[in-house]
């Protein structure tokens, strides 16, 4: 896992009036709004007797957990233990750890790391969600594979033509053309052609086989990837965010922003588009191994100038590893691989 980031970890509507809970890396974090709407995150597990917060319930600025009651503000602090003698004082020790959390995009987004969050890289400028032109749509898929080999397949250029060839894969054109990678100081892009099939289903109109098609394709540290798939003038944007919860789980919550077809009833029929692209990925990315990207060294992986955006996405590993902003994970020994960096620099 990679730290001293602001990780996206839950679409913004999920949160409402029940808290929320979520996993990173193994750490139980509970998400809720205060009476205002502001958006909270707290260690999930109440420090009286390890009960979940996010089983209880929200009153004013804070939380009460569903055992005794014990109730925490938004710093974290216990303000209030039920069964106690009002004279009695909280103990010190009755507090919960804190994240830092905004809102963009419509996703919640979380500090993860040991640096002030002012000083840490910002969250990346995506203009799509601001264009009116756009009608966007929320869905997930949950992954059993790690989110290092999942942030690599979205970004992948050339698997589209086989693991996709039942819906618009055109492995008859697997040709990837030479492209060039631009580089930021926390994320990578390349734009180019790319051939596929006409598409399915309500949106077969738009992909005419003389239609002119390009993809963007972008990934921004820690769990951002974008893919922007262009079919003359129409346009079918995908933002995904990959959710770390264990060295094996990931969790992709995503949008789906397209300017055609904008009619709520196509809604549904664009995130089961969605669900069906990941679930065909997902049955070769799952045995992938070794387990994480080895980003240290390319021993493992005869990579080729097509995987020029899996390359950049590992210089970008290799950077973090060398600030000292990789983090293993922290799970019970019988949960956690013995080691998931496999080689050595």
């Amino acid at each position: 896992m990679l730290k001293n980031f602001w990780y996206g970890v839950e679409v913004s509507s999920a949160v409402r009036d029940r808290p929320v809970s979520l996993i990173l890396m193994g750490e139980r974090i509970v998400l809720y709004r205060n009476s205002q709407g502001s958006i909270h995150a707290l260690g999930d597990r109440c420090v009286h007797r390890g009960a979940a917060l996010s089983a209880g319930w929200v009153e004013g600025n804070c939380i009460r957990c569903p055992y005794h009651g014990w109730t925490f503000n938004s710093s974290g602090e216990c303000v209030d233990i039920p069964a106690n003698q009002r004279d009695l004082p909280i103990p010190k020790r009755g507090r919960v750890k804190t994240y830092p959390v905004q809102e963009k995009y419509g996703f919640i987004w979380l500090f993860w790391g040991d640096i002030d969050p002012a000083e840490a890289p910002p969250i990346p400028d995506f203009p799509q969600f601001a264009d009116p032109q756009l009608r966007c749509v929320y869905g997930e898929y949950r992954w059993n594979a790690n989110f290092t080999r999942v942030m690599e397949n979205t970004i992948d250029c050339s698997h589209t033509m086989f693991m996709h060839r039942k819906s618009l894969g055109n492995a008859d054109d697997a040709i990837i053309p030479d492209y060039d990678m631009t580089m930021g100081e926390w994320e990578a892009e390349a734009v180019l052609p790319i051939s596929i099939k006409r598409l399915v289903g309500l949106w077969r109109w738009i992909s005419r086989k003389d239609a002119k098609t390009e993809r963007v394709y972008r990934v921004c540290l820690p769990n951002i990837t974008f893919i922007g798939l262009k079919f003359d003038h129409f346009y079918l944007d995908t933002f995904v965010i990959s959710i770390p919860v264990s060295p094996t789980v990931t969790v992709s919550k995503w949008a789906l922003m397209r300017n055609f077809l904008k009619f709520p009833f196509v809604d549904a029929q664009t995130r089961k588009v969605g669900v069906r692209l990941l679930s065909e990925d997902e049955r070769a990315v799952k045995t992938q191994d070794p387990l994480v990207s080895p980003f240290l060294s390319n021993s493992t992986d005869l990579l080729q100038a097509s995987d020029g955006t899996v390359i950049a996405y590992r210089r970008l590993l290799k950077k973090c590893y060398d600030r000292g902003w990789w983090q293993e994970p922290s799970l019970p020994a019988a949960a956690a691989p013995t080691s998931v960096l496999t080689t050595t620099p």
